[in-house]
């Protein structure tokens, strides 16, 4: 998945939708909608936005 405002993919007219937060909201949602429990690893923001992510929703990640 590309993040918001990255590569090809609009991070809309508010400067806050790409704040790590949204971004963490976003991985939480795609988990959600594809009914997994995917194991959340990344690098540099990367890592940090799967760690509030699985920090946000436990139940919904992997350790």
């Amino acid at each position: 998945m590309d993040l918001r405002g990255r590569n090809e993919t609009d991070g809309g007219p508010d400067a806050t939708v790409c704040r790590r937060e949204e971004l963490g909201e976003d991985v939480v949602a795609l988990a959600g909608a594809l009914g997994t429990r995917p194991h959340l690893a990344g690098h540099s923001m990367g890592g940090r936005i799967a760690r509030g992510a699985a920090l946000a929703a436990p139940r919904r990640s992997r350790p």
